[in-house]
């Protein structure tokens, strides 16, 4: 990595590359674009994704930063963290510098992927983690009619083990409008297009170009 032309290396660091065309996934079929189809594939191909996630990857990864000159942070801060696989953090916490500090910030609702519940109490004490988690209980992000839908949602359709949703803050004012609207999205239709569909109506009934 080379310096700014002020002199100052970046703090923040992103790794992309192009691994669609490297040999770890040589064995897999090109992913169709239509849903139903794609989810066939994703049965057909669970297993050799499951081995490149979680031993391959991880494994590359892990012998990197333990090559000598490699760059260590003061910090180390994850996000969506229940969609992490424990071998990545194993390996992303070897980056850190020597006292160096590790968050993870997790979501157990948002389990979308199914990953959350390898975070168990034994794994956390394998990963250099200590005591229980630190619950926050006070949402500020979302109005109170949109809270207590995704709470109604929740206790009807999720498992009761994995609902950690926060209470709207004590005292909040509603200063914000909040219109909710239910979009029931068809088998057959692309979820991201009918997400900007929807975004684009909604700006419209906001008066919005």
């Amino acid at each position: 990595m080379q310096p700014h032309s002020n002199g100052l290396r970046p703090d923040f660091v992103l790794l992309n590359p192009n691994v669609g065309n490297s040999s770890l996934f040589a064995g897999l079929p090109e992913k169709p674009d239509e849903p139903l189809p794609r989810s066939e594939w994703r049965k057909r191909s669970q297993a050799v994704i499951d081995r490149i996630l979680n031993i391959d990857v991880p494994d590359l990864a892990f012998r990197a930063v333990g090559e000598p000159n490699v760059t260590r942070y003061d910090a180390i801060l994850v996000d969506e963290g229940q969609d992490y696989r424990l071998p990545w953090w194993n390996a992303l916490r070897r980056a850190a510098k020597d006292g160096g500090e590790c968050v993870l910030v997790a979501d157990a609702t948002q389990d979308v992927y199914g990953t959350a519940g390898a975070w168990t109490d034994n794994a956390m004490r394998g990963a250099g983690f200590s005591g229980a988690w630190v619950q926050l209980e006070t949402s500020y992000r979302l109005p109170n009619d949109a809270m207590e839908l995704a709470r109604a949602f929740a206790d009807d359709f999720l498992p009761r083990d994995s609902i950690d949703l926060p209470r709207p803050e004590q005292g909040s004012m509603a200063l914000h409008p909040c219109t909710l609207r239910w979009v029931q999205r068809q088998p057959d239709a692309r979820t991201t297009d009918t997400c900007v569909t929807e975004i684009l109506s909604m700006m419209k009934r906001a008066g919005r170009d």
